[in-house]
């Protein structure tokens, strides 16, 4: 029996002395790990690399991921993850992370608003089926990597997912039961601890406000300027707040 963990597409095997020969079956691992969406994970051992891609509808700002593999270079300038900072009665905020881990949860979001499929990739991962969770206080934001179904009731807590309400991003109280996909999050509040809100508001620590960037009246056509007195101006000066 002989064990190879390389990763050659072909390799010399020899065989005694030559006297006599015998057939011989090489079996290599699997070089790529390839995660499928909505579907339980069942891979085992180590991998060279992993990949794993997710259909999305753009109207969604953020999404929530669990991934059995630690994201690489390549997918974390694409995208941007978040983990569970604070929370209170009335919202949960998450902050920014930059490095983020296997089998972790995260909130995360495309930098490439338009695209309609995310893909993540990795590196040399072995799969471990153990998915961890971030506890703030009486929450903790958790992933799974089967299908599962949670019963608020007989778990004595509440549930919540991410959904966008009117353009407002908001987490989501489930109410009589909550179905979660594979390698995706979500958060849990202990009833006993505290009675929360039907709908928690989303906050991003250190987010940025909804101006992008810096234009002068050139650039819209039938613009005015005014200074903060409300008075019409012809030209900006350095240093002051004009509307």
């Amino acid at each position: 029996t002989y064990t190879y963990e390389g990763s050659d597409e072909q390799i010399d095997i020899e065989i005694g002395d030559g006297s006599y020969w015998r057939t011989v079956t090489l079996t290599l691992p699997a070089l790529t790990l390839v995660v499928t969406d909505r579907e339980d994970l069942a891979a085992s051992g180590t991998y060279a690399k992993a990949t794993y891609s997710r259909t999305v509808d753009p109207i969604y700002n953020y999404g929530t991921i669990c991934l059995p593999f630690t994201p690489d270079a390549e997918t974390c300038e694409k995208y941007t993850f978040y983990t569970l900072s604070k929370a209170n009665s009335t919202s949960i905020t998450f902050v920014e992370v930059d490095e983020p881990q296997a089998n972790m949860p995260y909130l995360y979001r495309a930098k490439d608003r338009e695209a309609t499929t995310h893909v993540f990739t990795g590196g040399k991962t072995t799969v471990n089926n153990e998915v961890g969770e971030h506890v703030v206080g009486n929450w903790s934001f958790a992933g799974v990597f089967a299908k599962t179904v949670f019963i608020p009731a007989e778990l004595n807590a509440d549930f919540y997912i991410y959904k966008p309400n009117g353009g407002e991003d908001l987490l989501i109280q489930a109410l009589n039961s909550l179905t979660m996909w594979p390698y995706r999050a979500y958060l849990k509040c202990n009833r006993v601890v505290m009675s929360s809100a039907p709908a928690m508001r989303l906050v991003i620590d250190g987010g940025v406000t909804g101006i992008e960037e810096v234009i002068t009246p050139d650039q819209i056509e039938g613009a005015v300027m005014y200074d903060l007195m409300g008075r019409p101006v012809q030209e900006m000066t350095e240093g002051n707040l004009y509307i």
